[in-house]
């Protein structure tokens, strides 16, 4: 992560009915400490488990830090200088993805989530949600300006996959896990080569 002035971010606390919660920054990811480790299992046909909000957020130390920056990363931490350095934050499972997948050079880029498509409206009480199965860029920006996407729960995934094939030029797939499962097993034999391009859900285009 790369702490700047426009990303500084207290920790703060939140009140909520049961009591008080910290709350702590998601800062943007910038790089993977361990992409070598993961590439070479990954090359030799393992799945790796990585990413997400179980990850530690680190920074690397260039200088001296002060002020806000070291109230983060502690006052004994912020006097070393090229260490990685533990910070109170937490990793965004779908940019730190969506970063992988394009340091990993995959053809895809699929975020499995709860519902099978994204929609618009989808939680709105007077408009009927309607299911996007496929959209470019353009659009998903437009719909991200517009609001159109739960800041939290949806947005972070359309923008993670809108960055994603903004950078790389592939496809990006959000849908479920169940309606993934569904889809490939329709496929046949699971020797096969799955066509990914087949199965439904929301797809994000060039």
């Amino acid at each position: 992560y790369e702490s700047s002035k426009k990303d500084k971010q207290m920790m703060t606390f939140h009140k909520f009915d049961e009591g008080y919660r910290r709350v702590v920054p998601s800062p943007t990811p910038i790089d993977i400490i361990e992409l070598d480790t993961i590439k070479t299992l990954f090359n030799e046909g393992h799945l790796v488990i990585c990413n997400g909000g179980g990850g530690i957020p680190v920074v690397k130390s260039r200088d001296e830090v002060g002020g806000d920056e070291k109230a983060m990363i502690g006052k004994k931490q912020a006097q070393r200088k090229n260490h990685l350095m533990g910070i109170e934050a937490v990793i965004d499972k779908d940019r730190s993805s969506s970063l992988l997948a394009q340091k990993l050079t995959v053809d895809y880029f699929i975020i499995l989530t709860k519902v099978d498509h994204v929609y618009l409206n989808y939680s709105s009480k007077k408009e009927e949600k309607k299911p996007i199965t496929s959209m470019d860029v353009e659009t998903a920006r437009q719909y991200i300006t517009e609001g159109c996407f739960e800041e939290g729960t949806m947005l972070p995934k359309i923008e993670s996959a809108t960055e994603f094939v903004t950078k790389t030029g592939k496809p990006a797939l959000i849908t479920s896990l169940d309606n993934f499962i569904r889809e490939t097993s329709k496929q046949g034999d699971v020797n096969n080569e799955i066509k990914l391009r087949h199965i439904e859900g929301t797809w994000i285009v060039p």
